[in-house]
């Protein structure tokens, strides 16, 4: 099957995270929004570096081969070597 639906877009989450960021650098939120952002901020946060260490898997899959040579296939994040 193709991607899987729901799939979070990591360019997405690290964008809105940055502005997340931003929000609470500048300090235009009230406590309440502040504290909202945080907790949001924290979620994308863990989401996003479960992204990035599956996208270092897909890299190794692609320059990793158990002779030595190099080859590239699709990366599923429950499959098994």
């Amino acid at each position: 099957m193709g991607k899987k639906a729901n799939k979070p877009d990591l360019e997405a989450d690290l964008a809105r995270l940055e502005t997340i960021a931003g929000k609470l650098e500048s300090g235009e939120a009230n406590l309440e929004a502040s504290i909202e952002l945080y907790e949001e901020g924290r979620k994308l946060g863990a989401r996003c570096l479960e992204g990035l260490a599956n996208l270092e898997t897909r890299v190794k899959r692609v320059i990793e081969n158990s002779d030595g040579t190099l080859r590239t296939e699709d990366f599923d994040g429950d499959q098994e070597e």
